[in-house]
């Protein structure tokens, strides 16, 4: 079994709820916190993964570069929201731009073994 592509869906899954605590508000930022800790470290596991693979094409090794950006800077602006409340904004848009990132991610990765599979069938029917 593959690891990426499950590490992609914990990520994608725990993203989407990162999302929904964000939103309901103090009462959850406990949670909210220890959850952003778990998916720090489970991006990074998956930004490694992805980036280190060999059949991995240059454009999603650099999304998974700027995913892994997006989400370290958005744990600096965790960190400045606890503190100060100027930067709410910035660490809402923030996530949503993770969000996107992350769905390209997904959206290429599962684009290529697709286009790869077609060729491979173009190819074998030319062949006598």
């Amino acid at each position: 079994m593959k690891i990426v592509p499950v590490l992609g869906a914990i990520v994608l899954f725990g993203l989407i709820l990162q999302i929904i605590l964000g939103f309901i508000g103090e009462a959850y930022s406990s949670i909210h916190l220890y959850l952003g800790f778990a998916g720090v470290a489970l991006a990074i596991l998956f930004a490694i993964a992805a980036l280190r693979s060999k059949t991995a094409t240059k454009v999603s090794k650099i999304t998974m570069f700027v995913f892994l950006v997006l989400v370290l800077s958005q744990t600096y602006l965790g960190f400045a929201v606890m503190t100060t409340d100027t930067l709410r904004t910035s660490h809402l848009y923030t996530a949503f731009t993770i969000l996107i990132v992350a769905l390209a991610a997904a959206g290429i990765t599962a684009r290529r073994p697709a286009a790869a599979k077609s060729m491979d069938t173009e190819s074998s029917k030319e062949q006598p």
